[in-house]
């Protein structure tokens, strides 16, 4: 079970990460993310099941993956996946080289986000496909001296160049956000699927997530139903998702 997340913040939506209306959306108070992170460590040990049953991974990147979350999840055991737009490290707000490091030595796993964060990924070309997924590739396994292999897609908009992009550019794993369990194989790079979490999301729901089979089929149908809404309303999506979050 993979849970999504971006910035968790202390006091402000504003401490960390992207500033746009519709990013506040997706930020989430710390002590919010700490009950989550508690539950799914009380759940795991409950029934003898490793920790890493529950992945939790993290978008755009924000320098709360440094300040805040990563030290709630090692409090509880866990290690986090934080994915990257490397463009913004070194930026007001985004992570540090030197912070990205730290959490790399510290067993969280690093990977990429893209490089600039495009909002629709499909409306660009082949060759800014490549450019998107190689920079942040190469950017990253310059601060970190490992390779990079996986990957998450920004916005959560994909398509076949997406994925041959990404497969071309050395990728072997990449994170979506259609909320399904078990990995897929598709063309030579596996897709994980991930449940979103944001602001609005209530103890119980990430509960559910986590124990309940049959909520997160229920969350696949409604993803189902967006993802017809998004194809319908094109550009005009963004300017209807708060109603949809409610």
């Amino acid at each position: 079970i993979v849970l999504m997340y971006h910035d968790v913040y202390c006091i402000a939506e504003t401490e960390s990460g992207f500033q746009y209306p519709t990013s506040f959306l997706y930020k989430v108070g710390a002590d919010q993310f700490e009950s989550h992170v508690c539950f799914a460590r009380d759940y795991c040990n409950l029934r003898g099941i490793p920790l890493n049953t529950i992945e939790f991974t993290f978008d755009d990147g924000g320098e709360s993956f440094y300040r805040v979350i990563a030290p709630i999840l090692e409090k509880y055991g866990f290690k986090g996946v934080f994915f990257i737009s490397t463009s913004f490290i070194d930026t007001e707000k985004f992570l540090t080289k030197e912070q990205v490091v730290s959490l790399h030595q510290r067993g969280h796993i690093i990977a990429s986000h893209s490089h600039s964060h495009p909002r629709n990924m499909t409306k660009l070309s082949m060759s800014e496909l490549l450019f998107e997924w190689k920079t942040s590739k190469e950017i990253l396994e310059n601060i970190l001296h490992t390779p990079i292999t996986i990957a998450s897609i920004p916005s959560g908009y994909s398509s076949s160049n997406v994925v041959e992009a990404a497969v071309e550019s050395g990728l072997k794993t990449l994170y979506t956000s259609k909320p399904i369990d078990k990995p897929i194989n598709l063309a030579n790079i596996t897709a994980i699927g991930r449940y979103v979490i944001h602001r609005n999301t209530s103890q119980i729901v990430v509960e559910r997530i986590i124990s309940n089979d049959w909520f997160r089929k229920k969350l696949f149908l409604r993803w189902c139903l967006i993802s017809i809404i998004k194809r319908l309303l094109g550009a005009n999506y963004n300017m209807i998702k708060k109603c949809l979050i409610r």
